[in-house]
């Protein structure tokens, strides 16, 4: 890697410029380290820190597992978590059927109104 580039830019990830090709800091050290990261997994952090090139802090994942992951650390910033991350099937059933108003709906789930329209919409 002598040939290479670090460039701390606008992203909040480092990245590397090897040649004319410019990767992810973090996925360069995970496939170094590991090998190659199999297609439609991204190189996560446990620290949360996107600037982090600490190798003993990467893990392999999903978007899905990202998005969890960071739901599950209170990191979620803009849209409100999706209702099903909160509900259970049962209950969004059990939401769904209830011929009760929404309001009362949603005061008894701790919950809003648009999330119980949300859910009788789409359940």
């Amino acid at each position: 890697m002598s040939d290479c580039i670090l460039h701390w830019g606008k992203s909040p990830y480092p990245t590397i410029h090897v040649g004319k090709e410019v990767k992810q800091l973090s996925r360069v050290l995970w496939e170094r380290k590991h090998g190659p990261i199999p297609t439609g997994l991204y190189v996560l952090h446990s620290c949360d820190n996107t600037r982090c090139i600490n190798e003993d802090h990467f893990f392999l994942g999903t978007h899905g597992d990202n998005m969890r992951d960071m739901t599950a650390k209170g990191r979620r910033r803009g849209a409100p978590p999706h209702f099903t991350d909160k509900f259970s099937q049962a209950q969004l059933i059990a939401i769904a059927c209830d011929p009760r108003r929404d309001g009362e709906v949603a005061k008894d789930y701790g919950t809003s109104r648009q999330t119980v329209r949300r859910i009788r919409k789409q359940v």
